[in-house]
């Protein structure tokens, strides 16, 4: 779909080019193309930028142009069917304003059914894979220091224990309360999918989030437990094979 769009601009610049250019002499032909490229860069330099693209400092400064910088499919997609687009695309023969609406909403269900696929994916895996394995390893230190407390030893030799215990704990409190939100922002895209596009905003700025939240906490979980409970291939498993 970027493609079809670049290449349909790319046409329609060129096509424009062609039509300035058509009746001009061939004696006068080469200064009038420097002019209409003069012309073309006064138009668009708000566009060229030779630093770093990728750069925070590009995107501040594209802001300031007045530059569209969507970072979501959902954002992105409703430029698809501006009538300027839809035009661009008529007059280029690539598709019409029904082919044009049809793929937007073909691309918009895509989307959000991927989301939801991944959404509810992470929901079962926490709850029936990592939650279970992170409690047996907490329940295991648990038992450990209540060993070493029953022994008589000195609270201060196993204080490291008591402190990784705590983590577990914590970060287990934490992960449940990213799966709940997860839970609850996954039940609001359910109500709003009579919509496409409104699941879609709520899938990228709710859902996905809620996604990123409860991934970094079993991220941080999987640090501190010990790998023998740890119930999916770590990246050193898969990099090194140890």
């Amino acid at each position: 779909d970027a493609n079809t769009v670049l290449n349909a601009a790319v046409a329609d610049a060129l096509a424009g080019f062609a039509d300035a250019m058509v009746d001009v002499p061939a004696e006068q032909f080469e200064a009038q193309a420097i002019e209409y490229i003069k012309e073309t860069l006064r138009a668009h330099k708000r566009i060229i930028f030779n630093g770093n693209g990728y750069s925070r400092a590009w995107e501040e400064e594209a802001a300031r142009r007045g530059l569209v910088n969507t970072k979501t499919t959902a954002d992105a997609l409703p430029y698809y069917i501006l009538p300027k687009n839809i035009a661009l695309f008529e007059r280029m023969g690539v598709m019409s304003e029904t082919e044009v609406r049809s793929r937007y909403e073909v691309e918009l269900e895509k989307y959000n059914k991927l989301i939801t696929i991944e959404a509810r994916v992470m929901q079962r895996m926490t709850r029936r894979t990592y939650l279970p394995a992170i409690n047996r390893y907490a329940a295991e230190v648990g038992a450990n220091i209540a060993s070493f407390a029953g022994s008589g030893m000195d609270e201060e030799l196993f204080a490291p224990q008591k402190t990784l215990l705590g983590k577990l704990l914590h970060g287990l409190e934490e992960m449940v309360d990213a799966l709940h939100a997860l839970d609850a922002a996954e039940e609001r895209e359910r109500e709003l999918a009579c919509d496409q596009q409104a699941c879609a905003n709520h899938n990228a700025h709710v859902v996905v989030p809620a996604m990123e939240a409860l991934r970094a906490t079993v991220d941080s979980l999987e640090v501190i437990t010990d790998r023998t409970f740890w119930p999916a291939p770590s990246y050193n498993n898969m990099l090194f094979y140890v």
